[in-house]
């Protein structure tokens, strides 16, 4: 009998040292990676004083695609133009170069 609880008890940690991990390792990928934020914003604002040039804008944020929402990118810096239209800057890997998408556009 104590044979068998020993072997209940012990299941029963596996199962919780199991679901932690799984937590555990869900949490972190809920978090986006602050070089790939950094990056984008990079990109971005180089791809804006080149595209924009003579319209004011805002970086604001940047979109972290930890679901796979979007097939488009990963990371997007989200800006506000001075027109108050909101665009989604990134790196496109099949174009193999910076673009930007207004909301409505990106899938």
């Amino acid at each position: 009998m104590k044979k068998i609880v020993k072997i209940i008890l012990g299941m029963m940690a596996l199962l919780l040292v199991g679901v932690a991990t799984v937590i555990i390792l869900f949490n972190m990928g809920m978090k986006p990676d602050k070089k790939e934020e950094e990056k984008v914003i990079a990109q971005a604002k180089e791809y804006m004083e080149e595209k924009f040039e003579k319209e004011d804008y805002e970086i604001y944020d940047v979109l972290y695609d930890n679901m796979g929402n979007y097939t488009d990118f990963e990371y997007a810096a989200r800006v506000r133009l001075s027109s108050g239209d909101e665009l989604y800057v990134f790196y496109h890997d099949t174009y193999d170069q910076v673009v930007h998408r207004t909301k409505d556009d990106v899938q």
